[in-house]
């Protein structure tokens, strides 16, 4: 099976050729081999605390003042 690379640009919209190529795609079964074994369930529980750890890392915090109404005017 060979590697196919596709560029797709910011607000490009799929061709039906690929949509039809993904629709394929999603039908055909899972194959697990030597160089991508089933992951655990422990390695699933690892992934899913590093994702976490990832986005809280990048969240935000939220500041809120409150402000007298003569204050501002």
């Amino acid at each position: 099976m060979a590697i196919i690379k596709k560029t797709i640009v910011k607000g490009q919209k799929p061709t039906h050729e690929q949509l039809m190529e993904l629709e394929a795609a999603s039908k055909m079964p899972i194959v697990y081999d030597e160089d991508s074994p089933e992951l655990t369930e422990e390695q699933y529980a690892h992934m899913s605390e590093a994702a976490r750890n990832r986005r809280n890392a990048i969240k935000k915090s939220i500041k809120r003042c409150r402000y007298d109404p003569t204050a501002i005017y």
